[in-house]
């Protein structure tokens, strides 16, 4: 039986406008994986669900994992629900993000509507 994963520190990077973006990095191997859990998720909570603690102690055994929490979400700066982010802003979050965190490239994993804000990626 593997060991309980452990929780990592979480971080915050500062976005091109001053908010800052919660993110935590993980896991030991030179291929980074950028993960945006869907909206609701929250970095410091998502730990306590034991298959996504597993998922991501799978992930880390081949990958360094960098995970966050969009901005407006989790423990990222908060916005006003009148003016929610762009897709286009929260991929430069997660650009702040990567640049925080070393990682000049990464395949990217989304769940959810975080996985339309990756896919932005694809055509930067």
């Amino acid at each position: 039986m593997r060991p309980e994963p452990l929780r990592p520190v979480t971080r915050y990077a500062k976005a091109a406008d001053g908010s800052y973006v919660a993110y935590q990095a993980f896991g030991q191997d030179t291929r980074p994986r950028i993960f945006s859990p869907s909206w609701l998720q929250n970095l410091d909570v998502m730990w306590e669900e034991p298959s996504l603690a597993a998922y991501l102690d799978r992930l880390a055994s081949f990958a360094r994992v960098i995970c966050l929490d969009k901005r407006g979400s989790g423990v990222s700066d908060p916005v006003p629900l009148a003016s929610v982010p762009t897709i286009e802003t929260w991929m430069d979050d997660a650009i702040a993000v990567m640049d925080a965190a070393g990682v000049a490239t990464a395949a990217v994993l989304g769940a959810f509507g975080s996985g339309m804000t990756l896919r932005r990626f694809l055509k930067v």
